[in-house]
């Protein structure tokens, strides 16, 4: 068997890459694109942002590991609660299944230390959404690259203002560095060890996807931006993480067959502001007919709040905070007329006397949800928890689909929906998102909405805490809805200017590597297994994926 090196691009986009090792942008990724095979990748179009590394790693079905989300809901509290990533305790990473080979896993997200494999593990260096803390194996490992070669610029902190061409240059060239690192460390971990098999993530593709990919790309956002010339900084990312490519390409073993691959992709942001922003205020205005939450002050104010300027200063979320409205007349009234930093002086004075529990008739303040140390107190979802008990049905949080929990009695502490009545909440709730439509287009923004159980009754402990899931339409970028019965929502500012696709590939590159049968098309569940059989050279067979290759003169299959 030949040793393997695994380099992952996460999140990114084949359809960008193709046009650019085409165009002769990506040179050292083309030279594996051209003398290698390619096999087109899906993964699952539900829960795509927060599945995928654990059905990667585990080469088993969200279904099966009932992991379907860092973020997991109490029905007996109605409160959200961040688990970070997956155990692994039933299901260990794919790697586990190399026994007696040597193996370096680097910086690999939504991980954990397995004690079976023979080698060296460092989890958190510089991933984006690592959601494990930041450790090694041996654990003196991760201070000694740290030391050496310095920490990832990025880790923990790598988010930016989509208005501001300055942060986003900023965060272009703490990026660039931390790929640089990135590979000084891939080398010389590569040069120094005899691994059977090498595993790293460039996180730093899925981070340039979210935020710069209005920069390469058409997008909405752009129109408020005016006619600045911008760098195409998405492009520029990766031509920094072909460099890198390049160099782990001079120093890996002559006989190693290389793998680039993605596990999903990314294209324009047609998620983030449907499911956390349109979702939970629409099922909030459809539970309390007559009431409005975010967006619900006036046009002026939102046409404010989404400009250039306003953005720069003060960002989404205070301006998403600035047009909600209050239960106080005067709350409301000094949003008119102050800007979010002179409001928050006066909130940040008044929230030590703020209770929770005083507040069960209104939408609840992000400074007071993380004053009282609630998980992700900035995602809108959660805005409305104080209410949720009320609620018929209501959204979870999300940085993918939107997901809808009905408030199911016998289920929910305080469900307030019947079981016989349980399918007429669902379908009702189908029908009015199906009718969403983009306010200026007049587009669906809903593509279909998915039910994930087969009734009230279906108590499968590995199902996701959303009873529905709405699939958003990949081809409508709104920041301003309307729907048939609660009325308009919007516009509100953009966060982040690309999201998630289903789609990934994978390219097998090396010598002799026209030897082995590589599919043209798989899923994403099916790479650990594939890894597994290019290392053993024969499949686990334990896995719920199947190999993408095979070989057809080097090794036969045995039983």
């Amino acid at each position: 068997m030949r040793p393997v090196i695994a380099l992952g691009l996460d999140s990114a986009d084949s359809e960008s890459i193709k046009a650019w090792v085409e165009s002769g942008k990506l040179p050292n990724i083309a030279k594996v694109y051209n003398g290698g095979s390619v096999c087109a990748l899906k993964n699952y179009d539900w829960y795509r942002a927060e599945t995928p590394w654990t059905t990667f790693l585990t080469g088993v079905s969200p279904s099966s590991t009932g992991y379907w989300s860092p973020i997991k809901f109490d029905g007996s509290q109605y409160r959200t609660k961040l688990i970070h990533s997956f155990d692994f305790k039933k299901y260990p990473p794919f790697y586990s299944r190399m026994k007696g080979k040597r193996i370096a896993i680097f910086d690999m997200p939504q991980t954990a230390i397995d004690e079976s494999v023979d080698g060296i593990q460092v989890l958190a260096w510089g991933t984006h959404s690592g959601q494990t803390e930041s450790i090694s194996e041996p654990p003196e490992l991760w201070g000694n690259l740290v030391e050496k070669y310095g920490p990832h610029p990025l880790l923990n902190n790598d988010g930016a203002n989509c208005y501001s061409y300055e942060r986003l240059l900023s965060l272009f060239e703490r990026m660039k560095l931390g790929i640089q690192r990135r590979a000084d460390i891939c080398v010389d971990l590569i040069k120094d060890g005899q691994w059977d098999f090498f595993l790293t993530i460039f996180g730093e593709c899925h981070v340039a996807g979210h935020y710069f990919w209005h920069l390469g790309n058409e997008h909405p956002i752009n129109q408020v931006l005016g006619k600045e010339e911008c760098r195409d900084l998405l492009l520029e990312a990766y031509q920094e993480v072909d460099k890198a490519v390049g160099r782990i390409l001079e120093v890996i073993p002559e006989e190693a067959r290389l793998i680039v691959f993605s596990a999903h992709g990314m294209g324009p942001n047609t998620m983030d502001l449907p499911s956390i922003v349109f979702l939970p205020e629409f099922l909030y205005r459809w539970n309390f007919p007559g009431k409005r939450g975010v967006s619900g002050i006036s046009t002026a104010l939102n046409k404010r709040t989404t400009s250039k300027e306003f953005q720069q200063r003060f960002g989404m979320a205070a301006s998403l905070w600035s047009i909600t409205r209050e239960r106080s007349a005067i709350n409301n009234l000094l949003k008119r007329v102050t800007n979010p930093r002179n409001y928050r002086r006066v909130q940040k004075a008044i929230a030590p006397f703020v209770q929770l529990n005083s507040m069960s008739d209104a939408i609840v303040d992000p400074i007071v949800l993380k004053q009282n140390a609630r998980d992700e107190p900035f995602q809108c979802p959660n805005w409305y928890e104080n209410l949720w008990p009320e609620m018929k049905a209501f959204s979870l949080p999300s940085f993918s689909e939107g997901y809808i929990r009905i408030n199911l009695h016998g289920r929910d502490a305080n469900g307030t929906v019947p079981p016989e009545q349980y399918e007429s909440v669902c379908d009702e709730l189908i029908q009015e998102l199906c009718g969403m439509q983009d306010a200026v287009s007049k587009k669906k923004i809903v593509d279909r909405v998915i039910k994930t159980r087969s009734g009230p009754n279906d108590t499968d402990p590995n199902l996701p805490d959303a009873d529905l899931v709405v699939i958003w339409n990949e081809e409508v970028v709104s920041n301003h809805v309307t729907t048939r019965t609660t009325g308009d929502i919007g516009p509100v500012p953009f966060w982040r200017t690309g999201s998630h696709r289903a789609n990934g590939f994978a390219v097998v590159y090396g010598e002799g590597v026209d030897k082995v049968g590589v599919c043209e098309k798989g899923h994403a569940i099916d790479l650990g297994e594939t890894f597994i059989t290019l290392v053993n050279g024969i499949p686990s067979g334990d896995t719920e994926g199947s190999s993408l290759v095979s070989f057809t003169r080097e090794v036969e299959f045995s039983e």
